[in-house]
């Protein structure tokens, strides 16, 4: 207790905020303290937009961090035109029907330092496990690693094949050791089990008991963002981000965001959840 003590004023000397991840929306910068070692988890419906939120995180992280993104879903090519969809704010069907128009070229080429000065990198990942997950990034040296998603991840190798609840729950636990040992942020994206209507024929908001296939994700993660359309049957919906987990700052709050997606782009909605009591 006497060293801690002595530590505390060197840790907290007041000459600024220490290093945590930015997140590109002050409110998450605000409210979330996740650095090194810490395990974020992005929870979302499969049409709730995750990927592309989490590629925009990752592109915003990136302008400080070595980030890298591992995919199990999409081809690396197409990250790359959602990114610059995203930060060109390019429209991404024009941009997936090769139909690009002059202005488009322009905007796309005057902003090339910028699209280029991220130190970001997107990586194809179908069958890597954990390990090799792990393996890929510290020879890379990444300060941040973002996995799409979470229950895609393959077991590793061993004498029986497990359940998928085993797999998940020890995939989950491999990834929080991961960031424990090397000190790598990790931002994994989840699915959500979708809810049961309820008496009223309304679908209930998630919650982290939605967590697909293992209540392991919840307990390793040290923050849990949920993502969901405010209005589930409204295909031009806001979303809702709702921090369900801040192990290192306030649970239960939320915010409203708009979604464009022939942009790829978030953004913080004019009008937000009220303030709870």
């Amino acid at each position: 207790m006497e060293q801690g003590f002595r530590q505390f004023f060197k840790r907290h000397d007041g000459s600024g905020r220490k290093d945590t991840l930015r997140w590109g929306f002050s409110d998450l910068d605000d409210r979330l303290n996740v650095g090194r070692g810490d395990m974020v988890v992005i929870g979302g419906y499969a049409s709730a937009g995750k990927t592309a939120f989490a590629l925009q995180l990752a592109f915003h992280v990136a302008k400080n961090k070595r980030v890298g993104f591992f995919s199990y879903e999409t081809a690396a090519d197409k990250l790359h035109d959602r990114a610059v969809a995203c930060q060109a704010q390019t429209s991404f069907g024009r941009i997936m029907r090769n139909t690009l128009q002059r202005e488009d070229y322009g905007r796309v080429r005057d902003m090339r330092g910028y699209l280029t000065g991220a130190s970001l990198e997107l990586l194809e990942t179908s069958g890597m496990t954990v390990s090799g997950i792990g393996a890929y990034a510290m020879a890379n040296h990444y300060d941040v690693i973002f996995v799409d998603y979470l229950q895609k991840i393959p077991a590793a190798k061993t004498g029986r094949t497990p359940s998928e609840f085993e797999r998940v729950t020890q995939v989950s636990s491999d990834l929080q050791q991961l960031g424990r040992t090397t000190g790598m942020t990790v931002v994994a994206l989840s699915q959500l089990s979708r809810p049961d209507k309820g008496r009223d024929g309304k679908v209930p908001p998630p919650s982290l008991s939605s967590l697909r296939q293992s209540g392991q994700i919840e307990q390793d993660a040290d923050v849990v963002l949920l993502l969901y359309k405010e209005y589930q049957d409204f295909a031009y919906s806001r979303r809702v981000l709702d921090i369900a987990k801040n192990k290192d700052g306030v649970a239960g709050e939320g915010m409203l965001l708009n979604f464009d997606g022939d942009k790829q782009r978030f953004t913080k909605s004019a009008g937000q959840l009220p303030a709870k009591a």
